[in-house]
Parts: C-alpha cells; structure tokens; sequence
C-alpha cells in the first residue's frame, strides 16, 4: 500500500483530517476547542508531522530534541501513541 492509498483509506473512513498546514490555514478545532482557546485555555490537539523525506526528518530531530526522544529516550520512530477512538 502507498502513502495515499494509507491517507486516502483513512480519509475515506473518517480516521483523519484533511491535510492542511498548521502554520497558514485554520486548524482543525471544534466550536469548544475554539471558545476554550479564547477564554485562555490551552487545550492539548494532537499533529503529526508528515517528513518529505529523511533529509528533513533528520533536519528536524536535529533542531528538536523532542522529536528524537520521547517517552524516557526512546527514539521518535520507536514511539507508539494510543489515541482512543469510539470508531466501532
């Protein structure tokens, strides 16, 4: 399975976003997330960065530690996230 045959099944099934840079577009927030921002709030909403290429994945450990360790040092492509869902 490819990159977009991965995104496009998850998109198909409603398990993602469409992408969309965090930086210049809106982000993907609800209505509560929104007024909980405004109030002053810092609610936590999960994003994944997607590497072109290891170029830039290296780029990017490089200049965030966080990147490479997570979890008590281990490395970033080790880690696993559970995020739980009411997907049936």
């Amino acid at each position: 399975m490819t990159f977009d045959e991965w995104y496009e099944t998850g998109r198909a099934n409603g398990w993602c976003s469409p992408a969309r840079c965090t930086m210049h577009e809106a982000m993907f927030i609800t209505a509560e997330e929104e007024y909980e921002i405004d109030e002053g709030g810092d609610p936590c909403i999960v994003m994944m960065r997607l590497y072109d290429d290891d170029e830039q994945r290296l780029a990017v450990e490089a200049h965030d530690s966080a990147a490479v360790y997570e979890h008590h040092g281990a490395p970033a492509s080790t880690t696993v996230h559970t995020v739980e869902s009411s997907v049936d």
